[in-house]
């Protein structure tokens, strides 16, 4: 390894940082004023987070003049982020002295903070073994979006809902005799439009780390699902499309491809290809009167209001042109016929609402007390099926099995959650069924994308 090539490429990683954190600047508090003592509190908080020493002087008058001068506290911090010190504190000094001793390991300790899992290493084994440079490796994980999100998490936090309302939580035993886990009890229609508007209201989806923003081979996998059941030429309308990555892959691929997206934030970071392809709005009023060949739902469908799922529901299968299709990927928990397990019926109270045909009414937790990952509906197999049947989808089995066929040993490994998949018709055509299975089968094979 030639010297000084690892601390440039972090550096670089870390320049890669501070732009991510600045398109996100306008969505954090932006006080102004002079160098008073709540500035200089403020200021001298953030040289504690990011340094671990308290600001000195000439910092206080610089950054203090700057912020008196207009710039916003955010911006500040942004600048504090690139600069030298905060390189040679947490990247340089954690990563660049013993980058040969733990290597990989050591990599994903001191940027993720977690170990490094089975995939992450089969992958960076592989592309060390075509001859990846390891810095490159550091620069790969350094501008990935988990590492990016951890640092703005840091610094950025979301009020704690068990504060706002102690009484809605409870500790329960999971059924495999694990230490109790604290659950969030949702039990009525009403308890369910407290739950959204409290999303709402602290700017869950807004904050640091809701989306994974970067092109990846999982998203170009399945891009690859979607043209095949599409086809070249069709038209595709993907429901909460973020920046847009799996529309340039399908644009790429020959398919008229749109989508909708409610956060301005993530649509800022498209690119010129997706961002005009992009309807800005929420799911329910979003003016489009237009019919696809398939409409999909990525990780969508689980964080509507299910109060208002059939309205949705409608209105998707409204987009649907007759013998085109509804893809949908969300959590389904307990056993489903086609793709088996796999999120497990973790607690009794699960397996008893879901023997009742109805939704859970315990949600597992993420930190500062948020249903994990923001999902608002939390069901089995029968319950989701029952939803697409009263709204006039058919569920498509051979299509599914084509699918797996194809996908999943690969999706397994890296993102097995991609395998709770529906394929669902607006009305069933044999011929169409047909093509779509035949596309899926001839599709390209993970490896190669």
């Amino acid at each position: 390894m030639r010297p000084g090539r690892t601390s440039r490429h972090v550096a670089r990683a870390v320049d890669t940082v501070a732009r991510s954190l600045h398109r996100l600047a306008d969505r954090l508090s932006t006080g102004r004023g002079g160098v008073g003592p709540a500035t200089e509190e403020r200021l001298n908080a953030l040289f504690v987070a990011l340094f671990d020493r308290p600001i000195d002087e000439i910092a206080l008058k610089d950054l203090g003049s700057r912020h008196e001068q207009g710039m916003p506290f955010d911006e500040i911090a942004l600048h504090l982020a690139a600069s030298d010190e905060y390189f040679h504190r947490v990247v340089h000094l954690q990563v660049g002295a013993e980058l040969e001793q733990e290597r990989l390991a050591r990599i994903y300790r001191t940027l993720l903070g977690r170990d490094l899992d089975d995939p992450g290493r089969r992958h960076y084994d592989a592309l060390l073994a075509q001859g990846m440079p390891f810095d490159d490796v550091v620069l790969d994980l350094a501008q990935s979006d988990e590492y990016q999100n951890r640092v703005l998490r840091e610094h950025i936090g979301i009020t704690d809902l068990r504060t706002v309302a102690p009484e809605r939580f409870a500790d329960v035993k999971p059924l495999d005799g694990g230490a109790p886990e604290q659950l969030l009890r949702v039990a009525t229609p009403a308890d369910f439009d407290w739950l959204e508007h409290q999303i709402a209201e602290h700017g869950y989806y807004e904050r640091p780390g809701a989306w994974g923003l970067g092109p990846t081979t999982e998203k170009r996998v399945m891009a690859e699902v979607i043209a095949g059941l599409a086809g070249t030429g069709a038209s595709v309308l993907e429901l909460g499309c973020a920046n847009g990555v799996v529309l340039d892959e399908l644009v790429g691929l020959g398919v008229d491809a749109f989508g909708v997206e409610i956060s301005e934030t993530v649509l800022r970071r498209a690119s010129d290809v997706a961002r005009p392809r992009i309807h800005v709005g929420e799911l329910g009023t979003v003016d489009i009167d237009d019919e696809f060949d398939v409409v999909v739902a990525l990780d969508i469908l689980e964080h509507l209001n299910p109060n208002r799922l059939k309205t949705y529901l409608d209105r998707i299968r409204r987009w649907v042109r007759p013998g085109g299709f509804l893809l949908a990927n969300l959590p389904v928990f307990g056993s489903d016929p086609i793709f088996g397990e796999v999120f497990p019926m973790r607690f009794a109270q699960w397996q008893a609402d879901a023997d009742a045909g109805r939704l859970f009414s315990l949600m597992q937790l993420e930190e500062e007390g948020w249903p994990r990952h923001g999902h608002l509906i939390w069901a089995d197999s029968s319950w989701w099926q029952s939803r697409f049947a009263a709204a006039g989808f058919s569920r498509e089995p051979d299509i599914e099995r084509a699918f797996h066929a194809r996908y999943r040993e690969y999706l397994s490994e890296v993102a097995p959650a991609r395998l709770s998949l529906f394929v669902l018709s607006r009305s069933r055509e044999p011929a169409s069924i047909q093509r779509a299975i035949d596309r899926v089968r001839a599709g390209r094979a993970p490896h190669d994308l």
